[in-house]
């Protein structure tokens, strides 16, 4: 393969950071791949920014060392390139050793974990990995492997912990009205410094003394919980963004569209959900500016005080004075408006389903294997909402995979339901589908009752499966 074919199909970037010794390396073994199996010009630039910005991401947290931890991007059941600080796992060729002792690696052939938009520390051999879907940016890559040194560093989240089923209601408009203010001076304390800043956020901690004690416990322990862990990845994130050149105005930009996008969410779950990134991130770049103590991030890492206590210590708040300025506040007219606002809005809700266009559900109930777990990704509008049964909701399905290395399932445009159910010691996934028609098969429409699939038995837009096992579905009309 000449120098010109690779940079035409995108190892010209590769070559740029490459010297001539190891760029005649990667030229050799390049030769040795079929021609169609080559990473995208994307897929190589991902990761050399992040090797770019690396020795500053290593400074943000304590114990986070992104230029130490393997990553990798892919196209789904094409090929994925990973940056490796470990031996590289099976099936995966070495390309380069560029920088900071990273190895780059590639493979035509991606490990059947890698799908949907993100996996996050994906076992490969020996090597743990944390990967996007192609087209994805480093701020995403970043903010998800965060995730996975939280997993990895903080512990795991509490037994019956469950947040989004804690944050399954907001019992009154006022909470809304509160939620709202809150929102507000938060993203003014953005554009503001020194004393301004610090009253503004003293008016911001009253409300929010005040909401807590109308809130139930376990509803602020799960948004507290929800702050700690996507808002420090969030902030993660937000400087891996501004390391590669994003301005500060439009950080606090999409912070504030962030909090817009909260207060227009279906369902409470989602809303608190959506707010906790830009909620979590902005408390903890006020602590960055206000904590006069050096160990403040360790003490989020511990989990206890929470972020909200921390900021109050840090700017010397006592209940009092937050007591007297949520009293002001909550006399004022902006807070009487934005009231009047909330109870308009829980008139106006809508079911969080509207399930007179779908008129059958399709209930797949699969086996998973101690040996080949069944990874479970989406993305959806809206977000989603956490029903009885543990059952999850996904009403507005932009994306919804299950893969293993014997099932594969994807579903666009449909609403689905799903749980995880354990029955001694045997995992099951059962998804139901909702749907406007029976789907179509290969001999017509499937009938209603139980049925037993395999293989690929679909041809139906927005429903692809294929199942080396056989499995249980049940095709049955919505009354």
């Amino acid at each position: 393969m000449s120098t010109m074919a690779l940079e035409h199909v995108g190892f010209a970037s590769l070559k740029r950071h490459l010297n001539a010794a190891l760029w005649a390396c990667v030229l050799v073994l390049a030769g040795s791949l079929p021609v169609q199996a080559e990473p995208s010009a994307r897929m190589v630039e991902l990761l050399f920014d992040l090797d770019r910005i690396g020795a500053q991401l290593d400074e943000l947290w304590p114990g986070y060392r992104p230029s130490l931890r393997n990553y990798g991007v892919y196209r789904e059941q094409r090929d994925a390139l990973l940056r490796v600080s470990d031996p590289p796992p099976d099936g995966f060729l070495t390309l380069a050793d560029p920088r900071h002792g990273a190895r780059y690696v590639y493979s035509n052939q991606p490990p059947p974990g890698m799908a949907g938009p993100f996996v996050v520390n994906l076992e490969l051999d020996d090597v743990v990995v944390t990967a996007v879907r192609a087209g994805s940016t480093l701020a995403t890559l970043i903010h998800e492997d965060f995730h996975g040194f939280q997993r990895q560093a903080w512990g795991p989240k509490p037994k019956d912990f469950t947040p989004d089923r804690a944050l399954a209601t907001i019992e009154s408009a006022e909470i809304l009205a509160y939620l709202k203010l809150e929102n507000a001076l938060l993203e003014k304390a953005w554009r503001q410094r020194d004393q301004r800043q610090r009253k503004t956020l003293l008016d911001y901690l009253a409300l929010r003394q005040a909401r807590e004690t109308l809130q139930g416990p376990e509803f602020t322990r799960a948004e507290r919980w929800l702050e700690r862990i996507e808002g420090s990845a969030s902030w993660i994130d937000q400087q891996a963004s501004a390391a590669l050149g994003q301005t500060r105005r439009a950080r606090i930009d999409a912070i504030a569209a962030n909090f817009r996008g909260s207060e227009q969410a279906r369902s409470p779950q989602a809303l608190m959900r959506i707010r906790a990134y830009a909620s979590g991130s902005t408390l903890i770049e006020m602590l960055k500016r206000w904590s006069p103590e050096p160990d403040w991030k360790k003490r989020i890492a511990d989990g206890a005080p929470t972020l909200v206590q921390l900021l109050a210590t840090a700017l010397d708040a006592g209940p009092d004075e937050l007591e007297r300025r949520a009293e002001k506040q909550v006399r004022g007219r902006v807070f009487k408006r934005a009231l009047a606002q909330a109870r308009d809005a829980i008139a106006a809700t809508r079911p969080v389903l509207e399930t007179g266009d779908y008129r059958w559900q399709l209930v797949m109930a699969v086996r998973e294997p101690e040996n080949d777990p069944l990874a479970v990704t989406f993305s959806v509008t809206g977000g989603f909402d956490s029903l009885a049964d543990d059952w999850t909701l996904l009403a507005d399905v932009r994306e919804f995979r299950v893969v293993s290395q014997r099932f594969k399932l994807h579903v666009s445009g449909h609403p689905v339901l799903f749980r995880k159910v354990e029955e001694g010691d045997s995992k099951w996934l059962e998804v139901a589908l909702l749907l406007s028609e029976p789907p179509r098969t290969s001999d017509g429409r499937l009938r209603p009752g139980r049925h037993v699939l395999q293989g690929a038995p679909f041809e139906q837009s927005g429903l692809e499966l294929t199942s080396d096992a056989s499995f249980q579905a049940a095709l049955r009309p919505i009354d």
